[in-house]
């Protein structure tokens, strides 16, 4: 892609705003070893391990300097499921994380709170962090709250890639729910 910053305000000059995809937790880079949290056989890339303060501290830097190039819209995918090895419907109420992280001392909801957080503070309040598809409302939801508790969050949009008009826990979609509700 050459220049990001560049890209990025060639983005902004055609009147859109500039947005990237980012996957905060997995690198194709040389790491320290007690940062890989998985590595699949046959597989180039890492799993960095969130719970490790100096992977928390790489993904600030990456977040920060996709900031620093101009990009307003950052969409971070995976987290759950490179953190915990399974995706999201996979996770029942009881669910407890089988990972094994290098901090003993946290659980798995204060690890992903901590990474959300890091994310959070690197993203600054001048970016949208963005939702992919929404389905129930479940994720979303629940990210509000979470955000609610970590930061002080005044949520001002929701950029929805996908919208299946997938109905929600009532009559209406799941999107005119989230409307309702925020």
């Amino acid at each position: 892609f050459g220049d990001m910053g560049v890209l990025a305000r060639q983005i902004e000059e055609m009147g859109a705003i500039p947005g990237i995809w980012i996957r905060p937790l997995r690198t194709v880079e040389m790491i320290p070893q007690n940062w890989v949290l998985k590595r699949q056989e046959g597989d180039f890339a890492f799993w960095m391990d969130p719970s490790i303060p100096e992977v928390l501290d790489k993904v600030a830097e990456d977040i920060t300097r996709i900031r620093n190039w101009g990009y307003k819209l950052i969409k971070h995918d995976f987290t759950t499921g490179d953190t915990f090895n399974l995706w999201g419907f996979q996770m029942a109420d009881d669910y407890v994380s089988e990972q094994e992280f290098a901090d003993k001392t946290k659980t798995t909801a204060e690890i992903i709170k901590q990474l959300y957080q890091t994310i959070r503070d690197a993203a600054g309040d001048d970016v949208a962090i963005i939702e992919d598809v929404v389905t129930a409302g479940t994720a979303v939801r629940e990210t509000i709250e979470l955000f609610k508790h970590v930061a002080k969050v005044n949520l001002k949009a929701l950029f929805v890639s996908v919208d299946r008009m997938e109905r929600g826990t009532g009559d209406c979609t799941t999107l005119d729910e989230l409307r309702k509700e925020h």
